[in-house]
């Protein structure tokens, strides 16, 4: 993750802080802002489907879409478990796409900032649209007496798949995240979860191992193969078991306990069977 003191988030945050400072009629220079490494929010993640999404709650995460050429697609940048005692005011974000086969077409930051009756939400990321690779994400709720905590959307963004973009899976990554609270504090989010856009053919599911766009007993056999030290078949591309996915997660490590072992292939044996798996949280459904 870039350091928090990099020139775009420095940039974006005197942006935010700026607007801000003028709307509430406070001098510029007054403004002070200390950036930490604590951790505020457990997770920030980019969801691909926004069914259940809002200011003040977020579904279960999905990590990929499928979608053709020409077509459009909604994320949600969320945040899970942000702590009342670092509650949010404000946040900034890069979100990274490949500009070959992407534009960003509009984003809408007015969700969780919003949530609080009387908010005043300045959203100041990059204007749509926005083709360079890099879409800029920052703002700020102006009234710093409307603090937010718990889970929720942070911003909604529409890409759309440009007309001549090749198939292939293609990562969409968060890059120097943090939130901001009322003393002008920053904290970068304890866990990142990435996604993917797959063009023109379908999406690699989590504990999908062998990319058959399945998640079967077929998988359970190929973590116990790969624990073996024996060959294991996939559907190419294919990110190889124990490489690391666009979503961070270790291809495998189905419950995120930073192992692959016969565990991993009893839970996807227990999913297959429609059974409850325990995972160390916040780490993808198996399946999403």
């Amino acid at each position: 993750m870039p350091h928090l003191g990099s020139h775009w988030f420095r940039a974006s945050l005197a942006a935010v802080l700026f607007m801000g400072a003028v709307i509430v009629g406070s001098s510029v220079d007054s403004v002070d802002t200390h950036a930490t490494h604590v951790s505020g929010m457990d997770a920030m993640s980019i969801d691909t489907n926004i069914t259940g999404n809002g200011g003040t709650a977020i579904g279960a995460n999905d990590t990929c879409v499928s979608a053709n050429p020409g077509a459009s697609v909604t994320v949600d940048v969320t945040a899970l478990n942000i702590p009342a005692d670092k509650a949010m005011t404000a946040f900034g974000l890069t979100v990274n796409y490949d500009p070959g086969a992407f534009t960003v077409s509009d984003s809408n930051a007015a969700f969780m900032l919003a949530a609080t009756p009387g908010s005043s939400v300045v959203n100041v990321s990059d204007p749509a649209p926005d083709s360079d690779g890099e879409f800029l994400v920052a703002a700020i709720d102006t009234d710093i007496t409307k603090v937010e905590s718990g889970s929720g959307v942070l911003i909604r963004i529409t890409i759309d798949v440009n007309a001549g973009a090749s198939s292939g899976a293609y990562p969409l990554t968060i890059a120097g995240a943090a939130h901001g609270d009322d003393t002008n504090h920053y904290y970068p989010p304890a866990t990142i979860r990435n996604a993917t856009i797959a063009v023109g053919q379908s999406c690699t599911y989590f504990g999908d191992v062998d990319c058959s766009s399945a998640v079967n007993s077929v998988d359970s056999l190929k973590i116990l193969r790969y624990n073996a030290s024996l060959s294991v078949s996939q559907t190419e591309p294919c990110t190889d078991i124990g490489g690391t996915l666009p979503n961070t997660e270790i291809q495998g490590d189905v419950d995120c306990s930073n192992a692959i072992n016969a565990v991993d292939s009893l839970k996807l044996l227990r999913h297959s069977a429609s059974l409850s798996v325990s995972q160390t949280e916040p780490c993808p459904d198996i399946g999403t």
